[in-house]
């Protein structure tokens, strides 16, 4: 029988047609019920010209941005222990838009080449349980930004996380064509977990290509 973390799971790979088991279980299931539908707003939201940010998890801890603090002022923070009351896995996928712009026009593409392009890039958190105040940490490298961030190279909010999967879409604008790697660290109850995100943007700041293969799911 399909449980809620992989029933979310299954909505987040927005599949044309849902398995059986899937639609068994939002038949019994009202919280995955309402996740469905806040995907199903989410992607609606995508596909307008101009859409506004999400209402949900991504417009929360973004909002509650944290400034960066020093090192003394966090402290220490021992390493993630195997004996942590329960695991988290963490899923991280960088994703394209599902749309493809029109060809501009010879006169617009030389406007377009100077200026950086933008990649959203999903992060999936699944958490085996509910844990609240954890603080997440995003550091970049020089060469890139997060639209709307200026050039602040390290972002923190303290939010709280869902048992299950909880997702964040971070809009990272590129200064140079080249491979680089985000950080993003979490931390709870005296406990952290860090992990690099790979980002792949063309050289000539043209449009984003395609993503390298995702690193696999961390079970810690």
């Amino acid at each position: 029988m399909m449980n809620c973390c992989q029933a979310r799971r299954e909505l987040d790979l927005m599949q044309r047609e849902n398995n059986s088991a899937l639609l068994r279980h939002l038949h019994r299931c009202r919280e995955c019920r309402e996740y469905a539908e806040e995907l199903r707003l989410v992607n609606l939201l995508r596909t307008m010209p101009a859409p506004p940010p999400s209402e949900y998890f991504e417009e929360r801890v973004l909002n509650a941005a944290l400034p960066k603090r020093s090192s003394s002022a966090l402290g220490n923070v021992r390493k993630w222990q195997l004996a942590t009351a329960a695991s988290v896995l963490f899923a991280v996928v960088a994703a394209l838009p599902h749309w493809q712009p029109a060809a501009p026009a010879p006169e617009a593409a030389a406007i377009q080449a100077a200026v950086p392009a933008t990649l959203p890039l999903r992060v999936s958190v699944d958490a085996a349980r509910a844990m609240e105040g954890a603080v997440i940490s995003v550091s970049l490298p020089e060469n890139l930004a997060l639209e709307g961030y200026g050039d602040q190279r390290e972002l923190r909010w303290r939010t709280n996380l869902d048992a299950g999967a909880n997702q964040l879409t971070l809009p990272v604008r590129a200064r140079s064509g080249q491979r680089n790697e985000i950080l993003i660290r979490i931390e709870h109850e005296g406990a952290r977990k860090e992990f690099y995100v790979p980002v792949d943007f063309p050289a000539g700041g043209g449009s984003p290509g395609k993503q390298g293969a995702a690193p696999g799911p961390q079970t810690i």
